[in-house]
């Protein structure tokens, strides 16, 4: 059963990040990525979850029941992540997905308060060809038309077609729950964000370097090849870094897979006796 409970925290700038909690034991906060906010992003890996941890299904500023501001660059989203972390008594395991992954791994480099680090698919677009390179440019250019158009649904769905690179089984899941139009709200500022930072990518090139805390980076056996050659990629830069396959899974296997995922979470962060 869900909880009502929720946790506030303060950025550096003044900005109030709010998370929803579920469960009891341990912390584990999770951080969203592209336009989703923490508690619907989290609804179904939650439930998996809670029954040994105290989750935090944080939002990052602009999304959910976080507030907004003029400032949306990777910078102050890191903040975000940091000041939630930050705010809460005691050691947790931080968990990020896609966008959010990037958040989680740069607050990892910053918050003594973790002591474990969870990746999943984190949309790390450091380093691509110039190919991709365009055909990404592209893609946003074909959203930012369609909000212009005022079809904000048609634009977050190309934002998970062709930016997020959901597979067909996954994209099919969203349609027909209606999150297209439930996450359209969001993509402007996701729009805005890409505007002013990029693509997702770290702030500088040696930020896995500087987690000093087990990392476990996850990637779907369904997934886009792009996203298990930046795991790969990834995992062997952090100190302790470990890899692991979710079988069957995609790009959103955090909503998909949720039992799988949850079950590889407990793999780095066990739970007391």
């Amino acid at each position: 059963m869900k909880d009502d409970r929720i946790h506030r925290a303060i950025s550096v700038d003044g900005t109030q990040i709010v998370g929803s909690i579920d469960g009891h034991g341990p912390a584990i906060v999770l951080v969203p990525g592209g336009p989703a906010d923490g508690p619907t992003s989290f609804r179904f890996l939650v439930p998996e979850l809670m029954r040994d941890f105290t989750c935090h299904s944080m939002s990052p500023r602009g999304r959910g029941a976080s507030a907004g501001h003029p400032d949306r660059s990777i910078e102050r989203l890191v903040d975000d992540v940091v000041a939630y972390v930050d705010s809460l008594d005691g050691p947790v395991t931080l968990f990020g997905h896609s966008s959010g992954g990037v958040l989680a791994l740069e607050a990892a480099a910053r918050c003594d308060a973790v002591a474990a680090l969870v990746l999943y698919e984190p949309a790390v677009f450091d380093g691509l060809d110039e190919t991709e390179s365009a055909r990404l440019v592209q893609s946003v250019a074909t959203a930012r038309r369609a909000v212009e158009e005022g079809a904000w649904a048609r634009a977050a769905e190309v934002f998970f077609r062709e930016l997020a690179l959901g597979n067909e089984e996954e994209l099919e899941g969203l349609e027909a729950a209606g999150m297209y139009q439930f996450w359209a709200y969001n993509i402007p500022g996701l729009l805005q964000e890409i505007d002013t930072s990029g693509l997702p990518g770290l702030t500088a090139p040696d930020i896995p370097e500087r987690v000093p805390v087990p990392a476990l980076v996850l990637y779907g056996t369904r997934t886009a090849p792009f996203y298990e050659h930046v795991a790969r990629s990834l995992v062997d830069r952090f100190a302790d870094g470990r890899l692991a396959p979710v079988e069957g899974a995609g790009h959103l296997g955090p909503q998909y897979h949720a039992s799988a995922v949850a079950e590889r979470v407990r793999s780095l962060a066990p739970v007391p006796a």
